[in-house]
């Protein structure tokens, strides 16, 4: 025999019921009793009605052949090759007569033996010491006896000889006299002696 419920069944049962209609509520707001499921996919789409397609307006009238027109049948023909330039060899140039052997010239070869004993680039008599300043702008320290002298580069010193160069421990001389111009000599850097 079914036994009737309590009004206090009741209410619970009113309360479940809320409580889950809350929760679906909740998980979409646009829940309704009795509503469709949502539709998915290409069906959710709003398409409308078929585009009308007029077939005969895709087919374009042909167009009258140009008969003056380029023809892409016809082949092209190609200017004729250029003539070719024979270029004739040219002479081979005689070679020049061999000299004639020289005889040998005593008085001649003891000239220039003289003159070669003659032109000989003076000597140089001073030391070198050692350099002042920065590598842009050095001055070279001389030394000639008890006489300290200095002279930057390019300038002359002792009337004879020109600075030429700088190298490590090294100075490079030239010579004012026209006749020794292209020559150089080095003078190493004078060693300081050590006092015990």
């Amino acid at each position: 025999m079914a036994r009737k419920l309590t009004r206090r069944e009741w209410t619970l049962l009113g309360a479940v019921a809320l409580v889950g209609l809350v929760g679906l509520w909740i998980r979409d707001p646009e829940f309704t009793l009795g509503r469709q499921p949502p539709k998915q996919g290409v069906e959710a789409l709003d398409l409308g009605a078929a585009p009308v397609v007029h077939l005969a307006k895709l087919e374009p009238e042909p167009e009258a052949y140009d008969g003056s027109g380029r023809n892409l049948f016809e082949y092209y023909t190609p200017p004729p090759p250029p003539r070719k330039v024979v270029e004739r060899p040219k002479p081979t140039p005689k070679p020049p007569p061999k000299p004639r052997p020289q005889q040998p010239n005593p008085r001649a070869d003891a000239e220039a033996q003289r003159a070669s004993r003659r032109a000989q680039p003076p000597r140089i008599s001073f030391k070198y010491v050692g350099y002042l300043g920065p590598h842009a702008n050095r001055i070279a320290v001389f030394e000639d006896g008890d006489e300290i002298f200095i002279a930057r580069g390019g300038e002359v010193v002792r009337d004879q000889f020109r600075v030429v160069e700088f190298q490590h421990e090294k100075i490079v001389m030239g010579y004012t006299d026209e006749r020794f111009v292209n020559e150089t000599t080095e003078l190493d850097q004078k060693k300081a002696k050590r006092r015990r």
